[in-house]
C-alpha cells in the first residue's frame, strides 16, 4: 500500500532500529519531497501536568522519533486556536501552547510529542516495499489506545492477517 497523509505506519515485529521497535506512527505528511510523522506509542521523559479545581490532569510526553529532538508538537482538538493546523477529522496540531494549556480539562484529547520521524524522497516507499512497515488507515480507537497496547491494537484493527505479528516473541532468536 502507498503511504499518504494521515495514515498509520505500523512497524513489523522485528524492526532492527530500536527507535521504531513495535511502534505506531501517525504519518502527517507524505509527498515527493519526503515524509514526516510522529511515533504515538513511545513514552518519553516526563509529563505535562495541570492543576484543576477538582484535582489535576497529566499527559505523557511521547518520543515522536529520532529526528528534531528540539521540536515539540502538540496535537489537540481545539479548532479555534490561533495558528492551529488541521490534521485529520477533529485533530489539530500546533497553535499557541499557552492557549492549549489554558484549555486543558479532564476531557481533553491531547498528545505532547518530542521529536519526529522523517524520510527523504522515496525512502519510506523503499522501506514499505522491504516489508518494514504496514500502511493502515487512520483509526481513532488506535491512536487513543494506551501506548503500551497501541501497536497490538493497530494490528488487531487490520484483522486476522496480522495476528501472528502480535504473538511474535520480542526476540526472534527465541522462536
Amino acid at each position: 500500500m502507498i503511504p499518504y497523509d494521515n495514515c498509520l505506519l505500523i512497524s513489523e515485529p522485528y524492526m532492527s532500529d530500536p527507535s521504531f521497535y513495535r511502534c505506531v506512527i501517525w504519518l502527517l505528511k507524505h509527498n515527493e519531497e519526503g515524509s514526516m510523522g510522529l511515533i504515538m506509542n513511545q513514552m518519553g521523559h516526563g509529563d505535562v501536568y495541570k492543576r484543576l479545581e477538582n484535582g489535576e490532569v497529566s499527559f505523557p510526553i511521547l518520543e515522536g522519533g529520532p529526528v528534531g529532538q528540539d521540536h515539540t508538537f502538540v496535537i489537540h482538538t481545539y479548532p479555534d486556536l490561533t495558528d492551529a493546523t488541521p490534521l485529520w477529522q477533529k485533530y489539530m496540531a500546533g497553535g499557541d501552547v499557552d492557549d492549549v494549556l489554558e484549555r486543558i480539562d479532564n476531557n481533553s484529547e491531547l498528545w505532547v510529542v518530542n521529536g519526529y520521524s522523517g524520510w527523504g524522497p522515496g525512502q519510506l516507499e523503499e522501506e514499505i516495499a522491504a516489508k518494514a512497515w504496514i500502511v493502515a488507515p487512520m483509526n481513532e480507537e488506535v491512536i487513543k489506545s494506551a501506548p503500551n497496547t497501541m501497536w497490538a491494537n493497530a494490528l488487531k484493527s487490520l484483522g486476522n492477517e496480522y495476528k501472528s505479528y502480535i504473538d511474535a516473541p520480542h526476540d526472534i532468536s527465541l522462536n
